[in-house]
């Protein structure tokens, strides 16, 4: 019998240390992890430098890009009259209220005595026409290049008064599309910007500017040397410097508050990406040096774009804190190259999860690497993934940290 006691005894006392041990080690493994912490790195950037623009001497000017808006400016920036560079206001708003697709000519204008009472005002003032005729039919593009081309101050009514009803429901409009996109110097009292009352800022036409480039219709008829037109015939574009300095575009503008005015367009290559450089020349002498003065603008714009790469693909952006494995690497899906203006400042920001699982595969998503460029506003992202496996803690890691 004390034999039989002494083993039961033995018996019951492993029984109890195996159950002891399976308890310590069910905890232990069902214990929650401690958390898994990031730890998103600190990238470098890209600190603007000084941009030296051949500014002309006289008036106020300003340079911006198609995708980056109006990079620098010269001058009071004051509101002044903008001449025929307000019938890029008009064409945006036309094509606002009746779109147009680019290739398409769109619904036809019957000239009526009202239209023919505009070009007869507008000769009697020497102002800039194209003939019509009481019947004649234009289509919508057809008006378009009669608007944009030789500039005619009567079409820009006509066309004023087809899509809005009236010239003040025109003005109204404009007014209202300009305080909606923050030009808060343009104001519209005519559509073909005759009256001196009609006025902005170069750098608020060089929004105008990019704003009216980024339509195609616009963009395709500026563009054009040339057109024939009912009635009129051949037409000419006053914008003499298509093709130099690879302008595209878009509008000229003299009056006699306004003797030299210009709102033009460029397209330049940079890391074989096309880049519209837009730019405004306001209260120059007289036509001519104003148009003169525009390229050696376009030509030095150009350079001051260059192609970056501040994060390239695999480049680590942070890591995850594991407590039982320690660094596990977060890296770059592809890399981030940006065309920018060497004036502006490029800021690099990297955005992970808090939380992730214990267990991730590499390649995982994980986050986020943006670039940005100011002024500009340009933007890039990529995805930010795991550098390789998070994996399971061992049982004797658990067992290690229980407490």
């Amino acid at each position: 019998m004390p034999k039989l006691r002494t083993a039961w005894k033995r018996s019951v006392i492993f029984v109890l240390v195996l159950l002891i041990i399976a308890g310590v080690v069910g905890y232990a493994y069902l214990k929650p992890l401690p958390a898994i912490t990031a730890q998103p790195a600190k990238l470098d950037g890209y600190t603007a430098t000084d941009v030296s623009l051949p500014w002309p001497a006289y008036g106020e000017a300003a340079i911006g890009a198609a995708g980056y808006g109006v990079l620098t400016q010269h001058g009071d920036q004051t509101a002044l009259p903008t001449a025929s560079i307000a019938k890029v206001m008009t064409a945006l708003a036309v094509l606002k209220q009746k779109p147009l697709n680019l290739g398409d000519q769109g619904p036809v204008i019957t000239i009526n005595q009202d239209d023919v009472d505009s070009y007869n005002k507008y000769v009697a003032e020497d102002g800039s026409v194209v003939q019509v005729a009481v019947g004649q039919q234009f289509t919508e593009y057809q008006a378009l290049q009669a608007l944009l081309l030789p500039s005619a101050n009567n079409v820009a009514e006509t066309l004023a008064r087809w899509a809005f009803g009236s010239i003040s429901g025109y003005t109204d409009y404009a007014n209202q599309y300009a305080a909606q996109h923050g030009w808060s110097s343009i104001h519209i009292t005519d559509p073909s910007g005759f009256l001196p009352s009609t006025v902005g800022s170069a750098q608020d036409l060089t929004r105008l500017g990019i704003t009216a480039m980024q339509n195609p219709v616009i963009a395709d008829v500026v563009s054009q040397s040339t057109a024939t037109l009912p009635t009129a015939g051949p037409v000419y574009n006053v914008n003499k410097m298509l093709g130099q300095s690879g302008t595209v575009g878009i509008k000229t503008g003299n009056s006699d508050q306004d003797l030299g005015a210009y709102l033009f367009a460029a397209n330049t290559q940079v890391g074989g990406k096309t880049v519209t450089v837009v730019g405004a020349i306001m209260n120059g002498p007289d036509l001519g040096t104003v148009l003169h003065d525009s390229l050696p603008l376009i030509d030095a714009a150009d350079q001051d774009f260059v192609t970056a790469t501040p994060v390239h693909a695999g480049k680590n952006v942070g890591n995850y804190n594991v407590p039982w494995q320690g660094k596990v690497p977060v890296v770059a899906q592809k890399d981030l190259t940006l065309t920018h203006w060497k004036g502006s400042n490029l800021t690099t920001s990297v955005t992970l999860q808090k939380q992730v699982p214990a267990t991730l595969s590499p390649n995982q998503n994980v986050g986020a690497i943006s670039v940005q460029s100011s002024p500009g506003n340009t933007a890039l992202s990529s995805a930010a993934i795991l550098g390789k496996v998070i994996q399971k803690p061992s049982l004797l890691w658990r067992l290690q940290h229980i407490f």
